[in-house]
């Protein structure tokens, strides 16, 4: 008999809970870059609840579609391969989840429902469809990086201010390199059932150059913040620039371990590193903000 424990494991596992639950921080975070934060708590804590549901949600998806590539490809991380999960429990799970956000968001007001029902649509759509698409399925991903950060300053208003545009973009850079990076280490069952990525249709070693190459990018625009008045919080200051460099920096080791090694337990390991750099620019930008 399966204990309470292993079930709550291959719960958490099936929709990613530590990476839902991290989502969350890029709503507050543009919350606050966009000055909203402040004075609409509630809102935001309502936001916080929904994003974390609906990344719950979308995960979930994600693996009931997905099923026969991670089997293909051995992933025993997603709790359907290892069997402590059905595919119909993880439908359960997903429709559950994505329709408690959009129920949720109808606090919030028409246009941020309307948002979220948008976005629960693409996830969808996304793990049924679009995935087997060659480059929509990236941007597409890069798209859902990006779409925390648009939330998180449309809760109160629909002004998007220039600080929030390019942390909007500096997401969306990372989002293209982080699914190029997994079309590298699944491409064994991507190959199987025909799903169009660059590193099939072309070669792993392109599309280790082409994230490298993004990579450099972000290394160039991480610090413009502090070169360019995108806000006077960050421009010129001191404290901002001696935190992010370092963070910069490691993207151009990340890309140059990838140029060098792109098997697939190297992949998979700088993806995690990603996310986790991510994450550090970002608490970076608030302490810059903040302080």
């Amino acid at each position: 008999m399966v204990s309470f424990t292993e079930k709550l494991q291959a719960f958490l596992a099936l929709t990613r809970f530590g990476n839902s639950f991290l989502g969350m921080f890029s709503v507050i975070l543009s919350g606050i870059l966009s000055m909203e934060f402040f004075g609409n708590g509630t809102e935001y804590a309502t936001a916080a609840v929904i994003s974390i549901f609906l990344f719950m949600g979308s995960f979930s998806i994600n693996d009931y579609f997905d099923h026969l590539v991670d089997i293909a490809n051995n992933r025993k991380d997603r709790p359907i391969v290892t069997g402590a999960i059905s595919r119909n429990v993880a439908l359960q799970v997903a429709v559950g989840c994505m329709l408690l956000a959009f129920l949720i968001s109808l606090k919030l007001g028409e246009f941020v429902s309307l948002f979220i029902g948008f976005n629960i649509l693409l996830s969808i759509f996304y793990s049924s469809h679009m995935k087997k698409v060659l480059l929509l399925k990236n941007i597409s991903m890069a798209y859902c990086f990006m779409a925390t950060i648009i939330f998180g300053t449309i809760v109160v208003d629909t002004v998007v201010e220039p600080l929030v545009q390019f942390y909007i973009l500096m997401a969306f850079l990372v989002g293209i390199v982080f699914e190029i990076m997994a079309d590298i280490s699944d491409m064994e069952g991507d190959m199987q059932h025909r799903v169009q990525t660059i590193a099939w249709r072309i070669s792993p070693r392109s599309a280790a150059i082409i994230s490298s190459v993004i990579f450099s990018v972000v290394f160039i625009l991480d610090p413009l913040p502090y070169f360019v008045n995108l806000h006077p919080n960050l421009v010129h200051d001191k404290l901002f620039l001696l935190l992010i460099l370092p963070v910069a920096v490691v993207y151009l080791l990340i890309s140059r371990s990838l140029i060098r090694d792109h098997s697939k337990n190297n992949v998979l390991k700088l993806r995690s590193r990603t996310i986790a750099l991510m994450q550090i620019g970002s608490l970076v930008y608030l302490i810059g903000f903040l302080i």
